[in-house]
């Protein structure tokens, strides 16, 4: 996915940076090891609507990252 406007230029931006900044966790993989993510938590996690905010979307985006 490629930007196409300067907001998702500045996005990816962002994201990159963040990416860059995070903790990262290697995984050896070895036969019988398995990664278990609680998909709840880690992916649909937020905070609660404040009941005032009303206007509230969630967007489900995909963004693939290319680094060079």
């Amino acid at each position: 996915m490629l930007p196409t406007n300067k907001t998702a230029e500045q996005a990816i931006v962002s994201i990159c940076e963040s990416l860059e900044q995070s903790n990262l966790i290697e995984i050896e993989w070895s036969p019988g090891r398995m990664l278990l993510i609680d998909n709840w938590r880690m992916l649909h996690g937020r905070a609660s609507a404040r009941e005032d905010d009303r206007d509230r979307e969630l967007l489900r985006v995909l963004v693939e990252v290319n680094k060079k």
